[in-house]
């Protein structure tokens, strides 16, 4: 481990007003000079903004593009940095968000405004380094960095569905920034990936007061896309009472006859259900309109014979020659 003292900096005694010492890393900054100037540098101004005594600083690690350096300091007690990454989530996202170098850094700008906007701290540090360059189609991610405790911390999560657009997909996501809003989170951005299947990895980032975990709900599939899409308004009036989910309702085109309607749902529970319990009911049905004509029957079934608590049903074909019900139950206790 190689490390520059910074003499200009150094103290023989600890301050009276610090009682340890202290510190922060920065990693893979980028290398336009000597790391040993970069890091005199950086401690130069932390130690500005930050109003504390630099003990010593120095590289710790150095590749042919980028240096981590690490800033030792003197204080009462460890510093608050705030992020515009999520640096202990529980399940692991990817969190590059851009294509290209020149990409996030035409964008870095605007994150440096939505940091100060959604923390209430001024940016101190602010680049674009490559995460996860491996099988990532946007590997390029922007760091923010501002020393305070933040009002609003920003969140990843991340889940996986259906997203090759029918005529619905643009529209629904477009009013995920609304539907954002109106459940509490800023989201910064909504990124999709390629992923097995045809199938597509959606991470979401976004600044809130909590963890909450975004989740694909399959609700029913169908042969005609046609279908599909009259299904979005009956699951938005019959589960959201008519308002847009915390993220999206759309229908996505699995392959050429096949078009899922789903939901992607934000919620403290992991499993993005919430009260909500998911039913396949056993029956088949050789028509959309047999399945159609029987579907209040079967809710009536599960309301009455079950004293189940149903929301409502849908009905949907993964094959053209068999149709199906799908039930939402609503297991919050009832009054």
């Amino acid at each position: 481990m190689k490390f520059f003292l910074l003499l200009t900096f150094t103290f023989s005694a600890l301050s009276l007003f610090a009682s340890d010492i202290f510190n922060h890393e920065i990693k893979t900054y980028p290398k336009t000079k000597e790391c040993s100037e970069i890091a005199v540098e950086l401690a130069e101004r932390f130690s500005k903004l930050a109003s504390v005594e630099v003990y010593w600083a120095g590289m710790t690690k150095e590749t042919k593009d980028t240096c981590d350096i690490k800033i030792s300091y003197l204080s009462a007690q460890q510093l608050d940095i705030a992020e515009n990454m999520d640096t202990d989530g529980i399940e692991f996202v990817e969190k590059g968000t851009h294509v290209t170098l020149d990409n996030c850094s035409l964008g870095l700008e605007r994150e440096k405004e939505l940091f100060r906007k959604f923390t209430g701290i001024e940016p101190w540090l602010a680049y674009c380094f490559k995460e996860s360059p491996l099988l990532n189609p946007f590997p390029w991610v922007s760091k923010i960095e501002g020393i305070g405790k933040a009002s609003l911390r920003l969140f990843s999560t991340k889940s996986y569905g259906t997203l090759t657009p029918a005529q619905s997909w643009k529209p629904a996501f477009n009013r995920a920034w609304e539907s954002g809003k109106r459940n509490g989170i800023e989201l910064v951005a909504v990124i999709g990936r390629p992923y097995i299947g045809g199938d597509s990895e959606i991470t979401l980032r976004f600044y809130g007061t909590k963890r909450l975990h975004l989740n694909f709900l399959e609700v029913a599939n169908h042969t005609e896309s046609s279908t599909c899409e009259k299904q979005i308004t009956k699951v938005s009036e019959d589960l959201f009472k008519g308002q847009t989910p915390p993220l999206a309702i759309f229908c996505g085109q699995k392959t050429k006859e096949v078009f899922k309607l789903g939901i992607f749902v934000l919620s403290e529970d992991v499993l993005g259900l919430g009260n909500l319990k998911i039913i396949e009911d056993s029956n088949g049905y050789a028509s959309y309109d047999a399945c159609q004509l029987e579907l209040p029957q079967v809710l009536n079934f599960y309301k009455t014979k079950l004293n189940k608590n149903i929301l409502t049903g849908f009905c949907g074909n993964k094959i053209k020659e068999r149709f199906e019900i799908t039930l939402f139950e609503d297991l919050k206790p009832q009054p």
